[in-house]
């Protein structure tokens, strides 16, 4: 029988240059992963405390009267212009008004989005 190729104790160098090629492709996705995958933290740590600023505003208004209108915060060093709004609303029942705090921010990055952080109750006034 017949040997095809006589290169029985080594590799080639187009062996070397693919799996060179498979190594750096599959280096890359994974350093891309980790860059979406921190981004991505840094989202959900901005929404989690826009959403403990936005109770703690909403709690605020239960307790005492806040006034309606619209202010400047910062969410872990991001400084969002007009970024808490609150709005009352007179509501369909007697002695009750909608307050609505809502905090809204840009993320900037590869993907720029908008986030929104809302919450709605009855307050007695």
């Amino acid at each position: 029988m017949k040997e095809i190729g006589n290169n029985k104790h080594g590799t080639t160098l187009i062996e070397i240059l693919i799996s060179i090629i498979l190594v750096a492709i599959t280096t890359l996705g994974g350093i891309a992963l980790f860059f979406n995958a921190s981004q991505l933290q840094g989202i959900v740590r901005h929404k989690k405390i826009a959403v403990e600023m936005a109770n703690s505003k909403m709690e605020e208004c239960r307790r005492s009267a806040c006034t309606a209108g619209t202010s400047n915060i910062t969410i872990e060093g991001l400084n969002i212009e007009n970024g808490l709004t609150i709005q009352d609303e007179t509501s369909k029942w007697a002695d009750y008004n909608h307050k609505t705090v809502r905090i809204g921010w840009d993320e900037t990055g590869p993907t720029s989005r908008t986030f929104n952080v809302s919450f709605t109750t009855l307050v007695h006034q």
